[in-house]
């Protein structure tokens, strides 16, 4: 919940690395080249083949498909967080 700081003061509690003290710059640049090693690993991992042999080293529960066509892409978070000129 938005705007509850007892769940504020549970995540900083228990996870006092998540959220940086410092603000963190980069430059549009900076991005793009963030963007394409993103999108160079998704076009791996989104192989049958990457898919074959990464279900072949894990558990049985890896190869669970829920199904869900909605997934976070860490593109999308970078494409709508962008710096903006």
């Amino acid at each position: 919940m938005l705007g509850d700081n007892e769940l504020y003061r549970s995540i900083r509690a228990t996870r006092p690395h998540l959220f940086s003290a410092t603000a963190v710059f980069v430059t549009p640049e900076q991005v793009d080249k963030m963007r394409a090693v993103i999108e160079a690993v998704e076009a791996v991992i989104a192989t049958p083949t990457y898919r074959t042999a990464a279900l072949a080293r894990a558990s049985a529960a890896a190869a669970h498909d829920p199904h869900n066509p909605v997934y976070f892409s860490v593109t999308t978070f970078i494409s709508t967080s962008a710096v903006r000129a």
